[in-house]
């Protein structure tokens, strides 16, 4: 006899638990959808930072090729490279060393 009086909800109480669960969900939605979010520029900025690994990789081999006394070789690489990823000393560095072996 005791079961009719304790299953039985109050409209109001109803409304509060219906109201919090789709809160609950809410919150747990914007949750997730920020972690993708973010995990995702994470991800675009690691390949961005590995991109530039290689590239540093490539530049200081080049030099490193260069002070071995292949200055022609080093020239020939760099000058394959992409000028927009270079930083503005690199370019400098580049002009300079070009100028040097034209007039020697």
């Amino acid at each position: 006899m005791q079961t009719n009086q304790a299953s039985i909800l109050s409209t109001r109480n109803r409304r509060l638990i219906y109201g919090g669960g789709i809160l609950s969900l809410l919150i747990l939605s914007a949750t997730c959808f920020s972690t993708v979010a973010t995990s995702q520029d994470r991800a675009e900025t690691i390949q961005g930072l590995q991109k530039q690994v290689k590239l540093e990789q490539k530049i200081t081999g080049t030099y490193e090729r260069a002070l071995l006394g292949d200055s022609e070789g080093a020239l020939k690489r760099l000058s394959s490279i992409d000028e927009q990823s270079l930083t503005n000393e690199q370019k400098k560095r580049l002009y300079e060393s070009s100028h040097r072996s034209k007039k020697v």
